[in-house]
């Protein structure tokens, strides 16, 4: 018996060692592959958030984290921290004062269903036997909610090109800037998203607006 106890501890030691060593590498390739990817399509990954964000952080939302990040680096955003778990709380008081409308096309959950659980914890649709469909469903309702609250567009960018981009855009948004995740947003609660900004040099609007400024200096320096 006492075998078999002190066997069974190192089989746990070990397998969760092996497991934590995995998740470690897996992390390491995915900063390495996002990297890679983003700079190939005109992107550069977050400075103050430069790795993928999991479901596997206690108390963290990955979107809601990376959807922070965004709006902390937006200089037309109210100065200061914006954290995921205060996102999360300024978007169940725009649903509790009905200053955000709720879908109703969102069939899974109820409402108050909704904010009773977000508010025990931001990830709470992980831990729930939910297949691929409905916990996409999730997400994107989050996606939906915040872009409603932040009154920004916001861009999901698939980490695999044949995959679709999708995007998220609220009725009057007030900034024509942008919002970019990079998310692998098919392999369910391995999801991971990285905040994600487009590099000026490839950006229409910069380059429309610098051209602009060029056109502007040199009839000036003409005169």
């Amino acid at each position: 018996l006492i075998l078999q106890h002190v066997w069974f501890h190192w089989w746990v030691w070990h397998w969760t060692s092996k497991t934590i060593f995995f998740s470690q590498f897996l992390i390491s390739v995915f900063i390495i592959i996002s990297g890679y990817i983003v700079s190939k399509r005109g992107f550069s990954v977050s400075k103050e958030l430069p790795s993928p964000l999991g479901y596997f952080v206690f108390n963290r939302n990955p979107i809601l984290e990376t959807l922070a990040d965004q709006a902390n680096q937006d200089p037309s955003w109210p100065p200061g921290h914006l954290t995921g778990l205060q996102l999360r709380d300024l978007i169940i008081d725009a649903l509790n004062d009905n200053s955000l409308e709720w879908p109703m096309n969102f069939g899974y959950l109820t409402k108050s269903q909704w904010i009773k659980d977000m508010k025990q914890d931001p990830s709470f649709y992980m831990k729930q036997n939910l297949d691929s469909s409905v916990f996409q469903a999730h997400e994107r309702l989050l996606l939906d909610l915040a872009s409603k609250l932040l009154k920004r567009k916001i861009c999901l960018i698939s980490l695999f090109p044949e995959d679709k981009d999708e995007t998220f855009e609220p009725p009057m948004p007030t900034s024509s800037r942008p919002y970019y995740l990079l998310g692998c947003n098919k392999a369910g609660y391995n999801n991971f998203y990285v905040s994600i900004f487009k590099n000026e040099s490839n950006d229409p609007e910069t380059i429309a607006t610098h051209f602009s400024s060029l056109q502007i200096n040199e009839a000036v320096n003409t005169n």
